[in-house]
C-alpha cells in the first residue's frame, strides 16, 4: 500500500503555493500519494474549517502510512483531527508557524468547535517550526509539549509557501 503525504494549509493560502508545496514534496517523497487540501478559507468560515477537518479525518482513517504536514491553521486541523480518531497510521506531524499558544481573537472558540486538543499528537513524531519574522503567528507560540521544535529565519507566508527551497529545508530538517 502507498504511503500518503497531507499537506492541510492554512487560512487563505491560494493554490499556487499548494501547487508549490505538492511539487516539492512529489520530489522527496516519490512513491506516495501526495495531497494538499485547505484551499483559501477564511478565518470566519467555521463552515468551510469542519469540511476540511472532516477531509483530514476521512483520509486519516483509511489506515495508510501517512505523514501530515500542516501550516498555520493547517495543524489546528490536523491535532483537531487526529484528536477525533485514535486508531489511524499517522506516522510524523510536521507543523509548521502553528498558533497552538494562541487563544485570544476567536481562536479559543475556533479550536473548541474543531475539537482541537495539544495533546493530539501525543505518541507520533512531531516536528515543529516556528518562523523568527512571523508577523502572524510569532514564533514563540508555535511550539508542542511532545515535539521536537525549531525557529527558522523565515517569515509565515511568502518563504514558506513559496520559496521552494525554503520548504526544502522545512521536510529536510523534519525527516531526517
Amino acid at each position: 500500500m502507498k504511503k500518503q503525504v497531507i499537506f492541510v494549509a492554512g487560512i487563505f493560502t491560494p493554490q499556487k503555493a499548494l501547487d508549490n508545496w505538492k511539487e516539492v514534496l512529489k520530489e522527496k517523497f516519490k512513491d506516495s500519494d501526495i495531497i494538499t487540501i485547505g484551499k483559501s478559507y477564511s478565518y470566519l468560515d467555521i463552515k468551510k474549517m469542519k469540511k476540511i477537518t472532516k477531509k483530514c479525518l476521512s483520509l486519516i482513517k483509511n489506515n495508510k502510512e501517512t505523514i501530515l504536514i500542516g501550516h498555520s491553521f493547517g495543524a489546528i486541523i490536523i491535532n483537531s483531527a487526529l484528536n477525533k480518531y485514535k486508531k489511524h497510521n499517522v506516522k510524523q506531524v510536521i507543523i509548521i508557524a502553528s498558533p497552538h499558544k494562541i487563544n485570544k481573537f476567536g481562536m479559543k472558540k475556533r479550536k473548541a468547535i474543531l475539537g482541537y486538543s495539544e495533546n493530539a499528537t501525543k505518541g507520533i513524531p512531531t516536528n515543529t517550526l516556528g518562523a523568527y519574522f512571523d508577523p502572524v503567528v510569532p514564533f514563540f507560540t508555535s511550539s508542542l509539549k511532545n515535539a521536537k521544535h525549531k525557529n527558522l529565519f523565515t517569515e509565515h507566508f511568502l518563504s514558506i509557501l513559496y520559496n521552494k527551497k525554503t520548504i526544502e529545508k522545512i521536510l529536510d530538517y523534519s525527516t531526517k
